[in-house]
C-alpha cells in the first residue's frame, strides 16, 4: 500500500485519479494534481476521504483505505449513488 509521503510512481498514480473522479461527487477533498507524487495535497486528500467515511486519519494508504477508494471510485465511474 501507499504509506510515506513523498511516495512516487503508478500507484501513487492511480491513487490520486481515483481521488480526483471520487471528489466530483463529493467535493470535499483539496484538487490533487495527477502528477504521481505522494505529497501534502495528496495526503490531506486522503485524510479527507478517511474522515468522510468515519476510517482513521492517518494519511497513509492501508488496506483499509484502499478498499474503500477503490470501491468509491467504482461508484463514481458508474455514476452511482456515493454512500
Amino acid at each position: 500500500m501507499i504509506e510515506v509521503l513523498k511516495a512516487n510512481g503508478t500507484p501513487v498514480r492511480n491513487l490520486q485519479t481515483m481521488l480526483r473522479e471520487i471528489n466530483f461527487f463529493y467535493n470535499i477533498l483539496p484538487e490533487v494534481i495527477v502528477d504521481g507524487i505522494f505529497d501534502e495535497i495528496t495526503k490531506k486528500a486522503v485524510m479527507g476521504f478517511q474522515k468522510r467515511f468515519n476510517l482513521n486519519e492517518t494519511g497513509e494508504v492501508d488496506i483499509i483505505t484502499f478498499e474503500k477508494i477503490v470501491e468509491e471510485y467504482k461508484r463514481a465511474i458508474n455514476n452511482e449513488n456515493i454512500s
